[in-house]
């Protein structure tokens, strides 16, 4: 699973520059750049609320923590 994990960290750069290049290309469908538009809208805004909930998490466990000990 680590090595799934690398691999696909490593492949996410790639994977968004080529919907970025979609995006942008003025010879692609419309729709199609739309779509692209969306899908970087779509994991960014999943990726702050990523980002929040890990934070909400690790004080969560620090205070967990804290009462235990």
């Amino acid at each position: 699973m680590s090595a799934l994990s690398a691999y696909m960290t490593k492949a996410s750069g790639k994977a968004v520059d080529t919907v970025t290049t979609i995006m942008n290309d003025e010879e692609v469908n419309p729709q199609t750049r739309l779509q692209a538009a969306m899908f970087l809208i779509k994991i960014g805004y999943e990726r702050l609320d990523m980002d929040d909930l890990e934070k909400r998490i690790e004080a969560l466990e620090e205070e967990a923590q804290d009462y235990q000990g």
